[in-house]
């Protein structure tokens, strides 16, 4: 994909990719180790190159993970129309983190639905959850997960029980007459960290500045990792040149280098 913008002014791409695609279809390739990797090529426009950087950098996004069980009561009585509610406490201050509401829908199998809430649905964020019904073991019977991009609404979680099913299995999933669910929720939150870890100038031909394919700026990528060492010493010359430069003409002359203890003044 191609675009242009403005100097400070903010850019994206809105059908980059699939959300399902990257969650669910090809996590493994495009998640692995829960990392997103994206490889992008800018150019000033109407402006010629005068010497091609390389930039690596790395972004943290902050994640709120929570654990917890909610054991509904006298199941067999609720009937379509009646919600139970629990609101779930993760932090010092006492407010409700999670908002959680069961009702059954409007059918004869009595399918059950879940609404979640939380504290940052006014902001835009990524929830992760997967629910389990549990036996008074603590085994689990039946679960789901699933992922949604949350801003400002309730989430419908997908259904995967009915109140006929656990009335049928009861002496497994209904001891006692109480529902014992299981939830593993996690908010993916704004970026929290960020971090140029490499820049430095390289030569047309070691990142194939003469060709605009996604494949080779991937293959790019490939090319720094096998040969990192002859292109850190390529940018280290390059460097030194230059602070020979700055150090015989004066330039910046306020600048002190340091070497160990030492300490070598430029002008």
């Amino acid at each position: 994909m191609q675009d242009t913008f403005e100097r400070d002014e903010f850019k994206g791409f809105a059908d980059f990719v699939k959300q399902d695609t990257v969650y669910k279809h090809r996590r493994s390739e495009y998640l692995p180790e829960d990392t997103l990797t994206a490889c992008c090529r800018m150019q000033c426009v109407e402006t010629d190159i005068i010497y091609p950087i390389l930039c690596d950098a790395t972004s943290v996004i902050g994640v709120e993970r929570s654990s917890f069980n909610w054991t509904i009561e006298y199941f067999s009585s609720i009937q379509n129309g009646d919600k139970r509610m629990m609101l779930v406490h993760t932090d010092s201050k006492g407010k409700s983190s999670f908002t959680l509401i069961l009702y059954l829908m409007d059918d004869p199998e009595g399918e059950i639905q879940i609404e979640i809430s939380h504290n940052y649905m006014d902001q835009p964020n990524m929830t992760n959850c997967e629910i389990c019904v549990m036996d008074d073991s603590n085994n689990i019977i039946h679960s789901k997960k699933d992922s949604r991009y949350l801003e400002g609404k309730v989430w419908i979680f997908p259904s995967f029980i009915t109140k006929s099913k656990l009335m049928a299995d009861e002496d497994t999933c209904l001891i006692k007459d109480e529902l014992n669910l299981k939830f593993d929720i996690s908010v993916s939150l704004d970026v929290t960290y960020n971090e140029i870890n490499a820049y430095g100038r390289y030569f047309p031909e070691d990142i194939g500045s003469s060709s605009n394919s996604d494949e080779d700026c991937l293959s790019s990528k490939n090319s720094e990792s096998e040969h990192s060492d002859t292109a850190d010493l390529r940018v280290f010359e390059i460097y030194l040149d230059e602070l020979m430069c700055w150090y015989q003409d004066g330039t910046f002359s306020d600048i002190i280098l340091k070497v160990g203890k030492r300490k070598f003044s430029s002008s």
